[in-house]
């Protein structure tokens, strides 16, 4: 098959699947190629924005529709550039401001069997499946993320095929009436694998969705543990600047920026804090137990089935005191960190994680769908 990957980010777990997948697959001899959002290009999606709301604008007050058209035209050229990007043997990785705007050149570059979409906004998600239908082209909308399941309703705008990387996501859009599989986001964890120092708390994305308040507060009231705050997306300016200032009120905290070798991030862990406020399944989870390396994480129905019994669930709403609890048995408790550690170790080894089995599965629906849409009418 010729497969083209297009994701709305380059950063984060999400975008590390992806190109993992898409070598994995290459190296089953399919031709694949990857489309990944440049992060860097921060003015063209400002002005694809504004672009986007006149052009809805327009629509509403039934302005002429050569008007229309031509802000469509306008909106289509944005972003529309691509540039090479470093690539994992035998995949093309391209970067686009907006990878939906990039679509249609890459589609004549690669001449794909099949289109996999994930980590998109909804217009975005609206604008590929049209053009993939305008000619032809098998896709599969993949949900890495609770918010994309609004993608297939308001109005509906299903795929050809619907994946989940958790069962979460897949129930909430069975909910609405979409058949969804499950397939786990690939983590090829022996590449982020350290025999770690045991000597602190890792927080990774250190912004308000991570929960950096409540890690902060950690760190107030267990000032005897040095916290490592982990950059992996892209701070915003303003939040960079509180974020910045309340660590440096803080002598335990460090904050240390993006490093694209995993394996630093757990060099020196003793436990991650997983402490989003949405439900979704962190790869970071899995890099984490794979080194042995317990998660207290909130009680969400993604992170639930990251976890299993690799760590410790904490319900979100719980009081302060129940997550300084927490952490002070993993921290305190060396019977019960063990005993946590080899929990971790042996859920990360489970069989369904397993990268091979992961891009077998993936590879099992992919080929139906697109042996099915290949039987003559």
């Amino acid at each position: 098959m010729r497969i083209l990957f297009v994701s709305g980010t380059s950063v984060g777990g999400a975008a590390r699947s992806t190109v993992e997948l898409a070598e994995l697959l290459a190296q089953r001899h399919h031709v694949v190629g990857v489309v990944l959002r440049d992060e860097a290009a921060s003015k063209a999606v400002d002005r694809h924005k504004r672009l986007l709301n006149l052009r809805v604008k327009l629509a509403r007050r039934h302005a002429p529709r050569p008007l229309v058209k031509a802000v469509e035209q306008v909106h289509r050229k944005l972003g529309a550039q691509r540039t090479p990007a470093p690539s994992p043997p035998g995949v093309r990785v391209w970067s686009a401001p907006l990878p939906e705007n990039a679509l249609r050149g890459a589609l004549d570059d690669l001449r794909p069997d099949l289109v996999v979409v994930n980590s998109i906004e909804r217009p975005a998600w609206r604008q590929i499946r049209d053009d993939l239908d305008a000619r032809g082209i098998a896709h599969v909308l993949y949900l890495r993320e609770a918010t994309a399941v609004r993608h297939l309703t308001d109005p509906p705008c299903p795929p050809r095929l619907l994946l989940a990387n958790a069962e979460a996501h897949a129930q909430a859009a069975r909910e609405l009436g979409f058949d969804c599989e499950v397939v786990p986001s690939v983590v090829d964890t022996s590449r982020c694998l350290i025999e770690s120092t045991r000597t602190r708390v890792l927080l990774v994305n250190p912004i308000a969705l991570y929960g950096v308040d409540r890690a902060l507060a950690l760190a107030d009231v267990r000032r005897d543990i040095p916290f490592v705050f982990a950059e992996s997306w892209p701070i915003p300016a303003e939040e960079r600047a509180r974020l910045t200032a309340a660590i440096d009120a803080r002598p335990n905290v460090e904050l240390r920026a993006y490093d694209p070798d995993p394996s630093h991030l757990y060099a020196d862990a003793r436990v991650l804090l997983m402490l989003c406020t949405v439900p979704s399944r962190p790869r970071v989870i899995a890099e984490a137990q794979a080194n042995g390396i317990p998660v207290i994480a909130t009680e969400l129905a993604g992170h639930a089935e990251a976890v299993g019994t690799g760590g410790l669930l904490i319900d979100p709403d719980a009081p302060f005191a129940v997550w300084s609890s927490a952490l002070d048995y993993v921290w305190e408790s060396e019977v019960a960190y063990e005993e946590l550690a080899q929990s971790a170790r042996d859920h990360a080894a489970r069989g369904d994680m397993r990268p091979e089995a992961v891009a077998t599965r993936f590879e099992e629906l992919v080929s139906a769908l697109v042996g099915a849409r290949s039987v003559p009418a």
